[in-house]
Formats: C-alpha cells, sequence, structure tokens
C-alpha cells in the first residue's frame, strides 16, 4: 500500500539521488586503496565513510517509507529458510555462469569482484571497512533503494515482474567495471532473484537476508585469495 502519492518526476528524482548515493559512498575507502596515508587521515576517512554509510541507508529508508507502508511482520522460521535456498538457487547460477566466463572471457572473477580484491590488497583499512561494508551495509542500503524503493514507486501489483525485471538490470549495472554481458548476467540473476524474493515474501529483511549472506560467502573467498 502507498503511502503517499509523489509525482512521477518527484519519484524519478529521489532515484536519482538515491543512485548517487550509492556510486558515491565508496569514495573515502577507495581513496585510501589508491593512497599511501597515515593512521589518522585513514581513521578520518574510515569515520566519514562509516557515517556517510549510515547517512545513505537512512535516506534510502527514508524514501522506501514514502512510498510503501512497511509491514511489521516478524521473521519466521519459513523466511530463513527462503534466505538459504534462494541463495543456494544462486550459488548454482553464479557457477554456470562463471563457468561460462571463464571460458569465453578468461576470467574467474567478474570485474566488480576484481576491483574489489585490488581495494582489499591495497591495506589492511581499505580490507576492513570493505568487508564491513560489504557484509553490512551494502546488502541494507541495496535492497532498501533497487528493492524497497525501486519497485514501490514505480509499479504495481499488476507490472510486478517488470519490476523484479527492471529491479535486476538495474542492479546489475551499478555493479559493472566496464561491460562483460556474462558479468551482467551474473548480477542481473542475483539482482532478480532478490526482486522476485522481495515481491513475494513482501519482507524487505528477506532479500536484505539473502545479499549479506551471499556478501559474507564472497567476502571471504576474496580475502582467502587476497591472504
Amino acid at each position: 500500500m502507498k503511502v503517499k502519492s509523489w509525482s512521477f518526476s518527484i519519484r524519478f528524482m529521489v532515484l536519482i539521488g538515491l543512485l548517487i548515493v550509492v556510486a558515491m559512498v565508496q569514495l573515502p575507502v577507495q581513496i585510501i586503496a589508491l593512497k599511501s596515508m597515515n593512521n589518522m587521515a585513514n581513521l578520518f576517512l574510515g569515520i566519514i565513510y562509516l557515517l556517510g554509510f549510515g547517512l545513505a541507508v537512512w535516506f534510502a529508508y527514508w524514501a522506501f517509507r514514502q512510498v510503501r507502508q512497511i509491514p511489521k511482520s516478524p521473521m519466521v522460521v519459513k523466511d530463513f529458510q527462503t534466505i538459504l535456498l534462494t541463495w543456494l538457487l544462486f550459488m548454482v547460477v553464479q557457477i554456470g555462469l562463471g563457468m561460462i566466463n571463464q571460458l569465453f572471457y578468461q576470467q574467474t572473477q567478474t570485474s566488480n569482484n576484481q576491483a574489489i580484491i585490488q581495494i582489499l590488497k591495497s591495506n589492511h583499512w581499505a580490507l576492513w571497512l570493505m568487508a564491513c561494508s560489504a557484509v553490512v551495509f551494502s546488502p541494507v542500503l541495496e535492497e532498501l533503494i533497487f528493492r524497497g524503493y525501486l519497485i514501490n514507486a514505480f509499479f504495481s501489483e499488476k507490472t510486478k515482474w517488470w519490476g523484479i525485471f527492471t529491479s535486476g538490470v538495474l542492479f546489475s549495472l551499478g555493479h559493472q567495471q566496464g561491460f562483460n554481458v556474462i558479468s551482467f548476467l551474473i548480477y542481473a540473476s542475483l539482482g532478480w532473484l532478490l526482486s522476485y524474493t522481495y515481491v513475494k515474501t513482501q519482507k524487505i529483511q528477506v532479500s536484505i537476508g539473502v545479499h549479506a549472506l551471499n556478501n559474507l560467502f564472497a567476502m571471504g573467498i576474496m580475502i582467502l585469495t587476497v591472504h
């Protein structure tokens, strides 16, 4: 149920603002990774990074609240089963597409993961900040935007499949470093699964759980690769 009736132009402008936030929020940790600075400078940028993420999550949650009455349904056992099964399904899809990616592009990692690995290799400040945000903050921020806000602001029950499709495409485009069709499909398939899970359960916590579990596994693998 929509809470407020915003015009299309306002909804679109808010979406653009949210997408800009997603693009900008990683800048402090990228600076830490690229420049050799002392611990005080790194600490200062780390605090800015975490505060920025906090503000970004607040903005995304506020936007979500403007277009959707958030149900107060508690998480139940079935929700946790859905999280696990959805993640396992994505693992199967990812392995299959990863084999195709290696066959045609000779890449064992997506371009986005390669960029993250370079950040993780740079120094321990970047490693721990990136690991923390990838597992805790990014899933919350991205699910509030790409599932919670986008689907509710622009699509109805009758057009939910278009919402699922659009959400997955935009989510994938936001994770591209250059363009590789297989890499695009990997992230799009994750976005579609997350979108379907959210639409099916009507619980943003469930899609956040799937996203966080996926990022936890991926980040663990990347940290092991780096070290």
